[in-house]
């Protein structure tokens, strides 16, 4: 048991030293070199590359910043701004962009094309944020006002409508409705 334990220990070492150097790399060129010559895929290419799929459209990362950043900052430190001054800081700002990355990517021109939901939060239906300007389709203030309010009157803080976005119901492990 020792013995393997031990083994298993080399091996990790081995294995974070290879990584850490690089070395997998210049093995890698090399068997790519070599499998070149036999009719493997194009030199330039690795085996990797020559079976990967296409790249979604729009990935997300499950917590945090969409890979590629954040496309609309100026909308999000607007939000930033705006929801320090309703006292959400700290967590409660991270559950809020965490949602809204989500939601929108803080895209006040964003549109859902099966439901309709529109803007940064995401209302639905989208004539829902005239109630905070009468410049709803245009103005990222206008909608994060509206975003601000309707999550403190349904959910009282964004880390509650974030916590309902990721999993509604305990009951149902897994279970996940991502819309608020």
């Amino acid at each position: 048991m020792v013995e393997t334990a031990s083994a298993v220990l080399l091996v990790s070492v081995i294995i974070a030293g290879v990584l850490a150097t690089g070395a997998g790399d210049t093995l890698n060129d090399g068997v790519r070199s070599a499998v070149c010559l036999v009719q493997g895929p194009a030199c330039d290419e690795t085996w990797v590359d020559e079976l990967r799929p296409e790249e979604p459209e729009q990935a997300f990362l499950p917590l945090g910043i969409p890979p590629g950043g954040v496309q609309n900052e100026g909308n999000r430190q607007l939000g930033r701004q705006m929801a320090l001054e309703r006292g959400w800081d700290g967590a409660e700002w991270e559950c809020l962009d965490n949602l809204w990355q989500r939601e929108s990517g803080w895209n006040h021109e964003a549109e859902n094309p099966s439901s309709g939901a529109y803007g940064i939060p995401q209302a639905l239906p989208p004539d829902k944020l005239a109630t905070a300007g009468s410049d709803w389709q245009s103005n990222p203030a206008t909608q994060i006002t509206w975003g601000l309010d309707y999550i403190e009157d349904r959910y009282t803080t964004p880390c509650q409508a974030w916590a309902f976005w990721l999993n509604p119901d305990d009951s149902v492990p897994g279970a996940s409705t991502h819309w608020y």
